[in-house]
């Protein structure tokens, strides 16, 4: 073993002339005449170096203490050119750095166009070319996005068709509401018009059916007082019952009394006759008494509305009743009888029946929306319902926005559900008295409200036509 052999901050152990041949071909590698002939910077690193191949003895050097250039932002920086505090050199490097990076971006982004921008191999003119059309390019997109964003703003709600099916079982079948053109029975209305009593319950008699006949030229200027028995009664007693007008019934193939499916329903066509409608007192927040009208409804009836549904323990023949499957043998038939000889005056210029599909918990408007059935024809009607759906996030959305409430939301004076066409009806209700003193007899009102006669008939119309009523 050798002694070891110091020169100048090296120390090296060598176990042959090889390794003392490497220290020497290490040191006439170095710039300056030495290993430690700059001592300014000292980096500490170690290298194993090994012997060539075929050599006996390992040899091993330890180098230390060595002076070395600075990495800086992937650049060599020697010592004299260290960047310095409070500017110069490493403003240079910066700006140097984030052109190279722009041009590599450019050179390697998927980017359509923007990598020509940043080939140096195209003219100025071809790059420039290319960065006009990138830009163009940017600021459609921009413009467009700008559009949706606007009309996503307006209206923020997505209306979709669901891809799930919806059970017939879930919703119920709809009411169905029938009423005879005939205004009056002849029977009845004859002995009205021969009664010669001046007494008020006469002229009262008298001027209801004017008014269901639509004769506005006898008592066109009289004003009913009347209170809401009073107008019921008169009701029942023109109008054809329901056990005579239905003369068969079949729900589900299955026959049953018609007395027991349809109910005595008021409407803007005088008395019908309704089916599948909920009890009153789940229609109305203050139901007006019916006297004298057989109401019946042999299965439960539970609170069913748009928005809760069937409980999930309801029975399955709750009212309102519901079918579980489609087709003609499972819906609803029925058998009417229009009394032709007992025509006395016609809501049209035809006679048979005006009938009316509806929502279980919503005031039928015959006049408006009915189609025409004739005697002694059959006609079948398909039913294709729509259901609209919505997401718990739409209540987030402000109403202006969404244009619809919920049910929670809003409460009518005499509806307890809310729906549209409630909502309808309970406005053109408010809007006739506050114009016309008055409301007419098949509108929700208070008892104390006046009934509006055939003097009123001209404001009635103004106040439908004025966009009140749809």
């Amino acid at each position: 073993m050798r002694k070891v052999q110091k020169s100048g901050r090296v120390r090296s152990v060598f176990g042959s002339a090889t390794g003392m041949s490497v220290g020497n071909r290490l040191n006439a590698l170095q710039p300056h005449g030495g290993l430690a002939a700059n001592p300014l910077r000292n980096i500490y690193s170690q290298y194993d170096v090994r012997p060539r191949k075929g050599t006996a003895i390992p040899s091993i050097l330890s180098i230390k203490n060595l002076s070395s250039e600075k990495i800086f932002y992937g650049r060599k920086q020697y010592p004299e050119n260290y960047p310095q505090k409070g500017g110069g050199p490493i403003d240079f490097c910066l700006d140097l750095e984030w052109g190279e990076t722009a041009k590599e971006y450019c050179q390697k982004t998927s980017l359509h166009g923007l990598k020509y921008v940043g080939d140096t191999e195209l003219s100025l003119c071809e790059r420039f070319l290319w960065l006009v059309t990138f830009v163009i390019g940017i600021l459609a997109a921009a413009y467009y996005i700008t559009i949706l964003y606007n009309r996503w703003k307006e209206n923020p709600m997505i209306i979709s068709l669901s891809p799930r099916a919806t059970l017939l079982e879930t919703i119920p079948f709809p009411a169905v509401t029938v009423c005879n053109m005939n205004g009056a029975k002849k029977s009845v209305a004859e002995d009205i018009d021969q009664n010669q009593s001046n007494d008020s319950d006469s002229l009262f008699e008298k001027h209801m059916l004017r008014k269901l006949c639509r004769d506005n030229e006898l008592m066109s200027g009289s004003k009913v007082n009347a209170s809401w028995s009073k107008m019921q009664n008169f009701m029942v007693k023109v109008s054809q019952p329901c056990h005579t007008m239905l003369v068969a019934c079949l729900w589900r193939s299955e026959e049953m009394p018609c007395h027991a499916m349809f109910n005595p329903e008021i409407t803007d066509e005088g008395m019908c006759c309704s089916f599948n409608k909920v009890k009153r007192n789940f229609i109305y927040r203050n139901p007006r008494q019916l006297h004298g009208l057989n109401y019946t409804f042999p299965y439960p009836s539970i609170d069913w509305t748009p928005e809760s549904g069937y409980p999930p323990d309801a029975p399955a023949n709750a009212n309102p009743w519901r079918v579980f499957g489609p087709g003609k043998g499972l819906g609803l038939t029925i058998v009417l009888d229009a009394e032709l000889f007992d025509y006395y005056c016609s809501s049209t210029a035809s006679v048979g029946f005006k009938v009316l599909l509806h929502s279980p918990v919503e005031t039928p408007r015959v006049s408006e929306f009915a189609y025409f059935i004739t005697p002694g024809d059959e006609a079948r009607v398909e039913i294709t319902p729509k259901i609209s759906t919505t997401t718990p996030d739409l209540v987030n959305i402000p109403e202006s926005k969404r244009r619809c409430v919920f049910t929670s939301e809003r409460n009518l004076r005499f509806y307890r559900t809310y729906t549209q066409r409630n909502c309808e009806l309970e406005c053109q209700s408010n809007f006739t008295l506050q114009e016309c003193k008055c409301v007419p007899f098949y509108l929700p009102k208070d008892s104390s409200t006046r009934i509006c006669g055939t003097a009123d008939d001209e404001c009635v119309e103004n106040v439908k036509g004025s966009g009140y009523s749809m």
